[in-house]
């Protein structure tokens, strides 16, 4: 849903596409979905969409029983916050997902943020306090990472959320310029 994103992965250099015009998906594209279980608003970061509020109203009027799944890094607490408290006025199946890649300095190192462990805990507990039900984590393997998951898995477990797994790859959709075997970061697929 767009190319922005204010983290800085190792896995992937969308966080430099801050200025690209092209960066932001259409309203128009998601008047055409329907009829479908679900829709995953993901990025970049998509609460940094400006409209994210009003493509999920687009999809509610298309599709008012599909679940809504936000895939987020998790920084913005206080933006997240409010998008999902706007869109839960008018939409009751929604779902966050929050990244998180590893314990104590791990996550922060992976996402080339200091204090994102921290935000997106922070995120995750804000949102149980407005009511959100369906709170999530997300975990990228990466050969970096890769020793973290039972800890996460612990983490979540203590959380009392659920916890899907991807795989950290090398993309051009991801803007990696190198590819997986010269960055030994990744799983090459």
């Amino acid at each position: 849903m767009t190319d922005v994103c204010d983290a800085r992965f190792v896995m992937c250099n969308i966080g430099k596409n801050q200025e690209r015009p092209d960066s932001f998906f259409p309203a128009e594209a998601l008047r055409s979905v329907k009829p479908v279980a679900s829709v995953s608003f993901a990025g970049g970061e998509p609460f940094l969409h400006a409209n994210l509020v009003d493509l999920v109203r687009v999809v509610h009027e298309n599709n008012p029983a599909a679940k809504i799944i936000f895939s987020s890094n998790g920084f913005r607490t206080d933006s997240i916050v409010k998008a999902v408290q706007e869109v839960s006025r008018f939409h009751d199946n929604t779902q966050v997902t929050l990244s998180l890649d590893g314990v104590e300095d791990m996550h922060d190192r992976g996402r080339g943020i200091p204090g994102a462990r921290e935000k997106v805990n922070a995120t995750f507990d804000r949102l149980g306090e407005i009511g959100l039900k369906k709170r999530n984590f997300g975990f990228t393997i990466s050969a970096d990472n890769v020793s973290e998951l039972p800890a996460v898995y612990a983490h979540t477990k203590k959380k009392r959320a659920g916890l899907s797994i991807g795989v950290a790859q090398s993309s051009k959709f991801l803007n990696v310029d190198a590819p997986c075997s010269a960055r030994k970061r990744c799983i090459p697929t």
